[in-house]
């Protein structure tokens, strides 16, 4: 049965390249359409012409099933508009899935016919091959199903184990279709970057109640091992055939939750990883995982840059987020990446109703310690809907369920910090801090100054606008050693070009 996998604002999505590699190996054709791109703090609504031109793209292929990857609950009212349209143009059954399918399948009932929970590619294959046969999917393992009015809810399945069978993906493969504007391609979108995104795991192995695998987690009890991830071999086979594939390679980002840290798996990576790829690459670590020992091999095998979650002071992180690292724990980690050499960059959020001043304190005064340079990425708080934050924070009465993405879409205005955000002075003031912390020609003790003046507390837009200046200057200076990295493109530009609204960084 041949069935075409959209993937909505979302170039790089792994899964639609994974499913349908899987799909073509057990019989089934699979289309992947990669429908237009995202933009940081925004969203392009499709045009008609966009929309006919998917149309015609799906007719042409003769899909028999869509299938769609909805990236995010903030996405939800453009997926339905789009599911909208294809029930009219093509008249075809209509798969939903991704996170939001995972966690909220009643709402994603109310759009499609068919929502797979969890991972898709052995009840997807099911699915298809129950169709084929003439049946209606109904008793699928993962599938929700709405056959004449009733949704038929199926029980999870257990969870693929070995992951070197289902986490392929074939950059050649000639079914594809891209739509974004007036550009229509059947080349995949990632084949001229020089950066190539790579997982070597699935799930994780922490509980972080902002995150949708605090909430699978749950969802797969007792179906198997969550935290699972690829063969050494697998991994270095895939990037020694996207060093031949990719003609701009410079260098690999493996986007895991975090780096796998099995001992064994890390001494032959090392071991081989230098002598088959020998490209630098980068990863997101935690620092309760990391040791020197371990992050001297991975030096030595060309890690470069390390991105780590350090979300808020040690109450927030603990109470809010059920994150266990300290702050004792994250400065020493810190340290020990500027002793190796290691370009750190740092993910905090704000704009939660949970922080009091003296966290927002706190936090600045960890950050400012840090040894310099390093980066530090702000991310303003968004709420998913069936994670433990939105749990915790309605319980507390902190929101109302109009703030949960999905009724809410801040994703679309505020995901990454800018300062243009219309925010409560105190809250402005320190947005503005943490966007200084790190800024050339601001040193410690300037700083510290800074955080405790009564004229900026009470003028926190002057801050602001300093804060601006200095965000806007240290990211043009960093922009030709990022071009050498092959870490800006032409893309990149596009997603984050916004005047008056620029991310800090």
């Amino acid at each position: 049965m041949r069935i075409a996998f959209i993937s909505l604002y979302d170039l790089e999505n792994n899964a639609v390249r994974q499913l349908a590699h899987y799909l073509r190996q057990q019989g089934h054709p699979a289309l992947e359409v990669y429908f237009k791109d995202w933009k940081n703090n925004g969203l392009v609504w499709p045009s008609h012409a966009e929309l006919r031109n998917l149309a015609r793209g799906l007719r042409r292929f003769g899909a028999e099933v869509i299938g769609l990857s909805l990236r995010a609950s903030a996405y939800l009212e453009v997926c339905s508009y789009i599911i909208d349209t294809l029930r009219e143009e093509l008249g075809v059954p209509i798969l939903l899935g991704g996170v939001h399918a995972s966690l909220c399948p009643e709402s994603s009932s109310q759009i499609a016919d068919y929502v797979v929970r969890g991972e898709a590619e052995v009840p997807v294959t099911g699915l298809l091959d129950d169709l084929e046969a003439g049946g209606d999917g109904r008793h699928v393992p993962n599938i929700w199903a709405t056959i004449d009015g009733t949704v038929h809810r199926n029980d999870i399945g257990e969870l693929v184990e070995d992951l070197d069978l289902t986490s392929t993906r074939d950059f050649g493969h000639p079914d594809k279709l891209v739509v974004d504007g007036t550009m229509t391609s059947s080349r995949d979108p990632m084949l001229n970057d020089s950066i190539y995104l790579i997982m070597a795991s699935r799930g994780c192995m922490f509980h972080c109640s902002f995150c949708y695998n605090s909430t699978l987690r749950k969802l797969f009890k007792g179906k198997g091992k969550y935290y699972r991830y690829r063969s050494v071999g697998h991994v270095i086979d895939e990037l020694v055939a996207a060093k031949r594939q990719f003609k701009r390679l410079r260098r690999v980002r493996f986007d895991d939750e975090i780096f796998p840290p099995d001992q064994a798996w890390i001494d032959e990576f090392v071991e081989r990883y230098p002598r088959e790829v020998g490209l630098p690459f980068e990863c997101f670590l935690e620092p309760r995982v990391v040791s020197e020992e371990r992050l001297s091999g991975l030096v030595k095998a060309g890690l470069d840059v390390v991105y780590m979650g350090v979300q808020a002071n040690d109450r927030v992180s603990k109470q809010l987020y059920d994150r266990r690292a300290s702050n004792n724990g994250i400065l020493e980690t810190a340290r020990l990446y500027h002793k190796l050499g290691i370009d750190a960059r740092y993910q905090v959020m704000i704009d939660d109703p949970f922080t009091t001043e003296q966290d927002n304190r706190d936090l600045f005064d960890m950050l400012n310690s840090f040894p310099r340079p390093f980066r530090v990425y702000l991310f303003s708080m968004t709420v998913m809907p069936g994670t433990e934050l939105e749990t915790k924070l309605l319980d507390q009465g902190l929101i109302t369920p109009d703030e949960v993405e999905g009724a809410a879409t801040k994703t679309f205005y505020q995901y990454r910090v800018s300062l243009d955000w219309d925010r409560p002075p105190e809250q402005l003031f320190w947005a503005a801090m943490f966007v200084l912390v790190n800024k050339p020609g601001f040193s410690p003790q300037m700083l510290e100054r800074m955080a405790d003046s009564d004229y900026l507390r009470a003028h926190p837009r002057v801050l602001a606008q300093l804060a601006s200046v200095s965000n806007t200057a240290s990211m043009a200076a960093m922009v030709p050693s990022s071009i050498y990295r092959g870490e800006i493109g032409a893309r990149v530009l596009r997603r984050f070009w916004t005047p008056g609204h620029w991310i800090t960084a």
